[in-house]
């Protein structure tokens, strides 16, 4: 049975007076410690990588170049509430599911000596370089946990599950953990729509006041009656639909 990294963590209790230690899932241990705490959205959005940008345009959120200077960046209010309502969770290094290290798109998962050598550009390393110097002389680091999107799946080039994830900041912060066998923790954010999310942008559209129509516009675009019924994407679907009702 594949068991998660937060598994492994808390199965076995430390030794007293090693309470430090921590057991990873390859039998290692470390006094080496991240604690990492909740970022701050102004400040990670402008780390983001452009290839974030098709994803983002997929889901609404635009976050251009000048959104990413001094100014704070105004596209970030697409992802505000979300955020706000983000947590933080362990990311397995291994899992029966799709949240875990080798799938989330756009980290460079145990890239660690590349990174600092330069292999992704020589200030991108340097910064990198300089966290595990930070590390090794300190023993811990508060550092803001990397975010993590949980976005609709659109197909193509994606898993058949309906959602996938994706790194939006703190891809220099998972390696220096992985590196070091340091459990990573990292502030999810959910933008998969739950039936609630589809209700309130109904009420707020003002299609709850033309239910019959609105009954058409479900039955047009997903063949189903009730929003009770509709997976994921369908529910995605709508709120897109409902942006012009």
């Amino acid at each position: 049975m594949i068991k998660k990294l937060k598994d492994f963590v808390s199965e076995k209790e430390a030794p007293k007076g090693q309470e430090e230690d921590i057991l990873t899932p390859e039998g290692k241990s470390s006094r080496l410690k991240i604690n990492w705490v909740e970022p701050d959205l102004a400040e990670e959005v402008q780390h983001y990588d452009d290839k974030a940008k098709v994803e983002f345009y997929q889901h609404n959120i635009t976050i251009g170049n000048k959104d990413v200077g001094k100014v704070p960046a105004r596209s970030t209010k697409y992802i505000i509430d979300p955020f706000r309502k983000g947590k933080m969770e362990y990311l397995p290094v291994v899992s029966e599911e799709d949240f875990q290290i080798s799938k989330i798109q756009n980290l460079m998962a145990f890239e660690f000596d590349n990174i600092v050598t330069g292999a992704y550009g020589k200030a991108y390393g340097e910064v990198l370089e300089q966290m595990a110097e930070d590390l090794k002389t300190k023993g811990k680091l508060d550092l803001p946990a990397p975010i993590v999107i949980r976005f609709i799946n659109f197909g193509e080039t994606r898993t058949s599950s309906e959602s996938s994830y994706y790194l939006f900041s703190g891809n220099r912060r998972i390696n220096l953990a992985l590196h070091y066998a340091i459990p990573v923790k990292v502030w999810v954010i959910d933008l998969v729509p739950s039936r609630r999310d589809v209700r309130d942008f109904a009420e707020k559209s003002g299609a709850t006041r033309d239910p019959e129509r609105f009954k058409k516009v479900l039955r047009r675009l997903t063949g189903k009656d009730s929003l009770d019924d509709l997976n994921a994407r369908e529910r995605f679907k709508i709120i897109q639909s409902l942006k012009s009702f």
